[in-house]
């Protein structure tokens, strides 16, 4: 896990950006499946977040799933 920083959300999918070893991702999720989960008002999601990654594979990854939020208390 690292820390990120999600840069916007609308139609069901987040962007967000983080660092692994010095490399920088800008990637994003899509969280269509998972909105009844989300606030209803997609800019409360900006900000801060942490993201998990596959260390293998850094550039997989994600911030929200069924089981984990990497939203963090606002």
């Amino acid at each position: 896990m690292t820390d990120g920083l999600v840069t916007d959300a609308h139609d069901g999918v987040l962007y967000y950006s983080y660092s692994v070893r010095g490399v920088q991702y800008a990637t994003s999720q899509d969280v269509s499946g998972l909105l009844e989960r989300l606030p209803a008002a997609p800019a409360m999601l900006a900000g801060s977040a942490t993201v998990k990654f596959l260390t293998g594979n850094p550039a997989n990854s994600i911030v929200f799933s069924e089981e984990w939020s990497g939203f963090r208390q606002r």
